[in-house]
């Protein structure tokens, strides 16, 4: 049991409220605890009340009859607030599964009350209520009385021991069988165990023994990865997505990519054993368009992990106490498949509005930011956070220094843009639409510089359809740069918004480096239009505070 719990039970909390999803590894644990001073009560509406010997016993022998008068919650609460201490004055627990569906009562609140504040006042009639759910859900009337707690999935050290215990059962019936199937170790990898992370014991046990079943008693670790998949799919908060994109895949960018090939070796296992500390979060601002999703799907893709998009917009709803739950639904189920890198596009929509939440819902979205917070900071799994912002303005300051680093991805410079029309083109290339080498790439790059990574793309798409209109159907630098001249830029129609993100990134003329943000291109090119004119800060350095903001003097302000 961890210590924070067996430290809640010793102060004998008159209302104490345990969040899980683990009820029977919860009970064994408490049972194990506090059986030896204290008398421990289960309840739940089908068995009614039981001590917790007989009610684990149920779960074996299914010979305790069911006590129907005890059924009944009411009933429950009125004997609990009559019955004194045990003999001996030993403690009295009452456990009460399954409370967020009757603790909505107001009479059931009201009884819950009433033994809190009479164990307060009697000492020969001290009684701890455990209310135990999966949500944690705490109604207002009550918190005064209540100390929640979250009781955790299991550490590594427990799951190591539950899987050393399902491998010797399963071996007694073959003794080749080890976990993983191609073990070459004497002991259980730690990857594998690592794979385990955020499953219930009940959930380990379960797909171990699918697994060993229906595959001719092999179970890999890809199994167990599959199996956590599953898990993503069978929520609406999340959405599991799968990527092939490389870094290599991405023109440009350069920093950013150093950047994370570091989270990458962070999380290998000589990383590990070295002692890197493990980078937690990534924020990236700038010009939509420009390679920051492709960022996300390639992290996730090189290092080998789970990728997972998350949209905080979906987690709101209209029912009171719904947003919040969701919001800590969503976050286990991410913790449930670690590691794992977590993509949040345009955080400012689905997390922004804290300032007036509580004019507007009540603080409904202050509440869920402040539980995603909360989890950024203290959460130990192997998770990395990877989030884009088209704008930064709304944005509470405490969400953006939780990201270690932030990063300003502009458009592409000219090296970067030549790159991107190789990529592209050689993602649509056929044979029938001529000699690849044939184009000019670099007159392309050099005919595009207010184009997005995005618009190139359809730059390129849309030149493919125009060759195929022509005679020969052979695609030429020409048709290109036609395509080209007649795509209209999206930073004509985003002058005062890209403005703005330059305005808050800066430029540290003594760094050569952005204020509130570094720039991603390792040539540090930020190329945008201002007022009908492109500005490259590829000059000089005196004179780059003036190219990014369309400034003479060069004021940054």
């Amino acid at each position: 049991m961890d210590v924070q719990l067996e430290g809640y039970l010793r102060s004998l909390p008159r209302l104490l409220v345990i969040k899980t999803n683990e009820e029977d590894r919860l009970i064994e644990e408490i049972h194990r605890s506090i059986n030896s001073d204290a008398q421990l009560n289960v309840w739940n509406c089908t068995f009614g009340m039981m001590d917790s010997g007989k009610y684990i016993d149920e779960w074996n022998a299914l010979k305790h009859p069911v006590d129907k008068d005890t059924t009944n919650i009411h009933k429950v609460l009125i004997d609990a607030y009559k019955t004194p201490q045990a003999q001996g004055d030993n403690n009295m627990y009452y456990m009460m599964l399954d409370s967020d569906r009757f603790i909505r009562d107001d009479q059931v609140q009201r009884r819950l009350r009433n033994i809190a504040i009479s164990s307060s006042h009697n000492d020969k009639a001290i009684r701890s209520i455990i209310l135990v759910s999966q949500t944690g859900y705490v109604p207002p009337a009550l918190e005064p009385y209540t100390v929640v707690h979250d009781f955790d999935n299991p550490d590594d050290e427990l799951i190591r021991k539950v899987l050393e215990t399902v491998e010797s059962y399963i071996q007694e019936y073959d003794d080749s069988f080890t976990l993983p199937s191609d073990r070459e170790e004497d002991e259980i990898p730690q990857r594998f165990v690592e794979a385990c992370r955020g499953l219930t014991v009940f959930q380990i046990k379960e797909t171990i023994t699918h697994y060993a079943a229906s595959n001719g008693l092999k179970v890999t670790l890809e199994d167990l990865r599959e199996f956590r998949k599953g898990i993503i799919q069978k929520t609406s908060l999340l959405e599991l997505l799968e990527s092939e994109t490389t870094f290599d895949d991405i023109a440009g960018l350069e920093r950013l990519k150093d950047r994370l090939k570091e989270v990458r070796t962070a999380w290998t296992d000589e990383g590990k054993e070295y002692g890197v500390p493990v980078s937690r979060g990534l924020l990236q601002v700038g010009v939509p368009g420009c390679g920051k999703s492709l960022i996300a799907k390639a992290l996730a893709n090189e290092m080998d992990v789970t990728f997972i998009k998350f949209d905080p917009s979906n987690l709101f709803s209209s029912r009171v106490g719904d947003s919040e739950r969701n919001m800590r639904a969503a976050l286990n189920y991410i913790e449930a498949v670690s590691p794992c890198v977590v993509f949040i596009d345009e955080i400012e929509k689905g997390l922004a509005g804290i300032q007036s939440s509580s004019y507007s819902d009540s603080g409904t979205t202050a509440r869920v930011i402040g539980t995603f917070l909360s989890w950024f900071q203290d959460h130990n799994e192997d998770i990395f956070i990877i989030a884009t912002a088209n704008g930064i303005q709304n944005l509470p300051p405490e969400l953006i220094s939780r990201f270690e680093e932030k990063y300003f991805v502009g458009l592409p410079a000219q090296q970067a843009r030549q790159d991107c029309f190789r990529i592209q083109f050689g993602k649509y290339w056929r044979d029938t639409m001529g000699d690849l080498d044939d184009l000019d790439f670099g007159e392309m790059a050099a005919e595009s510089t207010q184009l997005t990574g995005r618009e190139i793309e359809q730059v390129v798409q849309d030149s493919i359809r125009k060759a195929f209109m022509t005679d020969d159907k052979v695609v030429t630098t020409e048709i290109v740069l036609d395509a080209i001249r007649t795509k209209p830029p999206l930073v004509q129609t985003m002058q005062e918004e890209i403005h703005g993100i330059l305005s808050w990134v800066g430029w540290d003329e003594d760094r050569e480096e952005g204020v509130r943000a570094r720039y991603a291109s390792g040539e540090g090119i930020v190329e945008t239009a201002i007022d009908g004119v492109v500005y490259d800060n590829t000059e000089a350095t005196a004179s780059r505070g003036a190219n990014l903001f369309g400034s003479k003097d060069g004021n940054l302000n």
